[in-house]
């Protein structure tokens, strides 16, 4: 099998990166998702409930702000959001899950496996959980090409995103790969 040499870059195009836990035996409430988030906590950073709401739209219900066209069903609170001042490190705690993001800011791997490591750790401590169901790690680059002609891609990456045919003046803005690794 031959693997690449790991190379760092010293100033990486990624604009996002983030570590997800999904705990399969996590059994804390909204009381001990607060300690969690206390606990992750750094003087300063902003903390904010998060929740999910449910509407239906299309309806002539009338929502509480007076807002005709979609009714809320259903409002859940989900854990806590922890923000940096800067906003560039945001923290997720949630009964089943922590992320630990770095946005716009992302310097090494090190240091957000360090972040997200820090925070299990923590919920776990609280929740009990010893079980990890799901890691995820994500990284969201941003990576600027010095022209908008397609074939710029063909000489750039192993698998370019291809322009649809009978389209000619179309041009990449934006495109996603993604791979799922199994076994």
């Amino acid at each position: 099998i031959y693997m690449a040499r790991i190379r760092s870059l010293s100033n990486p195009p990624i604009v996002e990166a983030l570590m997800d836990f999904v705990f399969s035996d996590a059994s804390i409430d909204e009381a001990g998702l607060k300690s969690v988030a206390d606990k992750v906590n750094e003087d300063g950073w902003d903390m904010q409930p998060i929740t999910t709401t449910q509407v239906e739209i299309g309806g002539s219900e009338v929502d509480v702000d007076g807002e005709t066209g979609f009714k809320v069903t259903s409002r859940a609170f989900e854990g806590f959001a922890i923000r940096r001042p800067d906003g560039h490190v945001v923290f997720q705690i949630r009964a089943d899950r922590v992320t630990a993001s770095h946005v716009g800011s992302y310097q090494c791997w090190e240091h957000l496996q360090a972040d997200a490591t820090r925070i299990m750790g923590i919920h776990a401590s609280i929740s009990g959980a010893t079980h990890v169901k799901r890691l995820a790690a994500r990284f969201i680059n941003r990576v600027r090409f010095p022209s908008n002609d397609p074939q710029a891609f063909v000489s750039m990456l192993c698998r370019p995103p291809a322009l649809p045919e009978g389209v000619p003046d179309s041009y990449i803005e934006d495109f996603l790969s993604r791979k799922v690794l199994k076994g």
